[in-house]
């Protein structure tokens, strides 16, 4: 599984929330932010 991608999944079908991710793993949260950094730049997650 990619890391990232169940944020992404849940931001994409979020109309006007925000999302947030927790994980333990350092290497996830890396992939997580890249994957979403669009969603981050606007403030969604």
């Amino acid at each position: 599984m990619i890391g990232g991608i169940n944020v992404k999944r849940f931001n994409d079908m979020s109309l006007n929330g925000k999302i947030h991710g927790i994980d333990y793993s350092e290497v996830s949260v890396e992939k997580s932010i890249e994957l979403n950094k669009t969603a981050i730049k606007k403030w969604n997650c």
